[in-house]
């Protein structure tokens, strides 16, 4: 099976873009077709700071990478894992206006408030899913149960 980019999505290492802990969970779901289609394909979806960090990487560790899909989420992580309480505090920050339409939609908010505490370490999925309701327009929150 061969894997295109557009199959496992680029990676930037932007703060703004996708964080290494959501990117690296689509890589564990790629990765039960088959660890080898995926190593040959994630250095082409490597984009900006990510590209220039992969270009720069020490031979050593880049052996390990071509062979091994969780040494790759291992360095992603390292790497481009937003700082702990940044993540918290953005998180935190993070409220879902349900009468705001430009705003994220709902899920994408559940989403990515959900990756960044991971990203802070944050594992309980009790505290996680009252800190998304709580961030939830009070209208809308009133009408979830958790």
């Amino acid at each position: 099976m061969r894997l295109r980019v557009d199959d496992i999505g680029t990676f930037d290492g932007s703060p703004s873009g996708t964080t290494a802990v959501a990117y690296c969970r689509r890589l564990t779901f790629l990765g039960t077709y088959g660890e080898q289609p995926v190593l040959a394909t994630l250095p082409l979806c490597m984009r900006e700071k990510a590209l220039n960090w992969f270009s720069g990487l020490n031979e050593d560790v880049a052996t390990l990478m071509a062979e091994n899909l969780e040494e790759w989420k291992l360095q992603l992580i390292r790497q481009f894992n937003a700082n702990a309480s940044q993540a918290l505090s953005k998180a935190d920050a993070m409220k879902y206006p349900f009468a705001d339409e430009s705003a994220l939609d709902v899920r994408e908010y559940i989403t990515e408030k959900q990756n960044l505490y991971v990203a802070a370490g944050k594992k309980d999925e009790d505290l996680i899913v009252r800190r998304i309701h709580d961030g939830l327009d009070p209208t809308l929150a009133s009408t979830i149960s958790y």
